[in-house]
């Protein structure tokens, strides 16, 4: 599309994140800009990951479920695969299934690439959440 309202993909691998998925799920449904979809792959998740992921799928059609042949793990990277075969769009953003964004997260990216049309990658800084320990864990690898 290039009428100023770009069309979104937004893909997020999940595997065992049942208890963070409804999070992640929402703060995509929240967005400002609506021209989205939302390709969620499970790696083979033993939780209650799917049934999560159905219950959005019923309730928004935007938001799609694709898992690999026979419900195996194949790990992040075959993950991020299929979600990147699946998507739709012209520009994809990341997301993790413990994650979330925030609601004009898309707007600005979008912002972004009406004001910058020779761009092709956009990133951005995050904003750690969560257990604290957990966090400064995390912090000492950077």
């Amino acid at each position: 599309m290039n009428n100023g309202n770009h069309f979104v993909s937004v893909i997020c691998p999940c595997y065992n994140h049942g208890k963070y998925l409804a999070e992640a799920i929402l703060s995509v449904i929240s967005q400002t800009e609506k021209n989205w979809e939302m390709i969620i792959v499970d790696d083979g998740s033993t939780d209650n990951s799917v049934e999560v992921i159905k219950s959005y799928c019923r309730r928004d059609s935007r938001i799609k479920l694709f898992q690999h042949e026979g419900c195996v793990n194949k790990g992040l990277a075959e993950t991020l695969k299929l979600g990147i075969e699946k998507a739709q769009a012209q520009w994809l953003v990341f997301l993790e299934s413990d994650d979330m964004i925030t609601p004009d997260y898309l707007s600005e990216k979008i912002e972004v690439i009406n004001r910058y049309p020779q761009v092709n990658l956009i990133f951005n800084d995050v904003e750690m959440f969560g257990e604290q320990s957990v966090i400064e864990k995390y912090k000492s690898y950077y």
